[in-house]
């Protein structure tokens, strides 16, 4: 492991730049999860993408694709994880209201190979990424999303949801 070559920072104060990262295998995509990103709405969350040119051999300045939460206190990219081959990317929004108080959800984004590109534009919201997952919606504080995990292959996902109910305190799903 050497010292860093490049630094990331958030835009705004508050913004939680790096709530969590990720690499894939070959260490030349890294997903950063914003967890408060705070331009639009009061931590609505973000998740940048960045790809390693292998031409320059440099990391870029700005981010490949990022996408954003939708609204206020969803803390969209409090989690991230991308799987080995670097095409399949999770992204937990722990406080998504959506179904619940504070039930959380989890949205998966694809590489698209055919296009060569991340689907969607720069800032699209998380509600047009069409792989959400929510395991409990409807339940509230149950905060699914906080913590999350691939295997290799990206085609099991464990979804960490720490929340407290009436009933548990916390659930892992796989």
């Amino acid at each position: 492991i050497s010292e860093p070559t490049k630094v990331y920072e958030g835009v705004a104060v508050n913004n939680w730049m790096g709530t969590d990262v990720d690499l894939n295998a070959a260490g030349d995509i890294l997903v950063v999860g914003i967890g408060s990103y705070d331009v639009g709405a009061i931590h609505r969350g973000a998740c940048n993408i960045y790809h390693y040119n292998h031409t320059t051999g440099e990391w870029p300045d700005s981010p490949t694709r990022y996408y954003v939460g939708d609204h206020s206190s969803y803390n969209f990219g409090y989690s991230v994880v991308i799987n080995a081959q670097g095409d399949r990317i999770a992204v937990g929004a722990p406080t998504d209201n959506t179904g619940g108080a504070n039930d959380g959800a989890v949205f998966i984004i694809d590489y698209d190979h055919a296009a060569g590109v991340w689907p969607g534009g720069d800032g699209t919201e998380a509600s047009i990424i069409p792989g959400r997952i929510k395991t409990y919606s409807g339940l509230a504080n149950v905060n699914s999303g906080t913590s999350l995990s691939f295997n290799a292959a990206g085609d099991v996902l464990a979804i960490g949801s720490p929340g407290v109910t009436a009933v548990v305190t916390g659930y892992v799903d796989i």
